[in-house]
């Protein structure tokens, strides 16, 4: 069973999260004055909508509601490194402390986040290259050729 102040701190830092009482997603910065609070051995919050006063279930005594985004650019996944760019490793970042970078260990994606096991501080990131999926037949037509007539190399 997590307290109130542990709930809090887990969200701290979430922008949207999806409300465990009715699977909406909703916005933090509709949050009430009240804040979040805890109601009948559960964990909410208010907000205000053109609907009026409603009720987001952050915690009902064994889920947390899901975070779907966050106020910081952190957590993210980045490719860290400290002295030798060419043995970065993919990290989850959690923040961003003086100079260093704080990875969370023992995950691979920000699903994860509740199962790291520790920390390690990098001097270095960047994000991930993105890649861009192409057809062949777009290939094909960029090259002004059938598709049966194209081949590519490794």
């Amino acid at each position: 069973m997590k307290t109130l102040e542990e709930v809090k701190e887990h969200f701290k830092n979430a922008k949207e999260v999806r409300c465990l009482s009715d699977s909406k997603t909703i916005n933090l910065d509709l949050m009430t004055d009240k804040g979040i609070h805890k109601y009948s051995n559960r964990i909410w919050f208010d907000y205000l909508t053109d609907d009026g006063l409603n009720s987001c279930m952050l915690y009902d005594g064994t889920a947390l509601a899901e975070i779907i985004s966050y106020k910081d650019e952190y957590p993210k996944v980045m490719l860290v490194w400290d002295y030798d760019e060419t043995l970065a490793v993919e990290r989850v970042i959690h923040s961003k402390y003086n100079d260093f970078y704080i990875c969370l260990t023992g995950i691979s994606n920000l699903k994860e986040l509740n199962k790291a096991i520790g920390v390690v501080y990098c001097k270095h990131a960047k994000d991930l290259p993105t890649v861009k999926e192409v057809t062949l037949e777009e290939v094909a037509e960029k090259f002004n050729v059938s598709v049966e007539n194209l081949r590519i190399k490794e």
